[in-house]
């Protein structure tokens, strides 16, 4: 697995690129991804990382609601989204994250350079 971030991006860019990790899943026939709210959410710390399962086609809305509902903010706080081999995090730093294979996460690192958002891979820690 290979990982990837962006530079910090508006908010405006977070959710396009929200958009193209469902693309990317619509296009691999994946219906479903698991959703968890982690650091600077609005929640108690035992209710953060839990996994929720949510259909691929309500994603942005499901995100957009906890945002309106105070959960989240997009930028602020940790999106964790994980299926078929992918990790997206819409990050509390504002910047995007994939982890993947490295061909399914060069689908987004290209991507990232052409909108020049100066992707960078992320060294694993040892």
């Amino acid at each position: 697995m290979i990982e990837y971030r962006t530079q910090p991006l508006e908010t405006a860019a977070l959710l396009e690129e929200l958009s193209f990790y469902c693309q990317v899943l619509a296009n691999k026939g994946i219906e479903t991804t698991n959703i968890m709210f982690g650091w600077d959410s609005n929640l108690d710390i035992d209710d953060m990382w839990h996994e929720m399962s949510v259909p691929r086609k309500d994603v942005a809305d499901f995100v957009l609601s906890a945002e309106r509902a105070g959960t989240v903010i997009v930028g602020r706080s940790d999106i964790f989204m994980s299926t078929g081999g992918l990790e997206f995090t819409l990050c509390h730093e504002s910047d995007v994250h994939i982890k993947a294979t490295a061909d399914a996460a060069s689908e987004f690192s290209d991507r990232w350079k052409d909108m020049g958002y100066s992707p960078y891979a992320v060294q694993p820690s040892t």
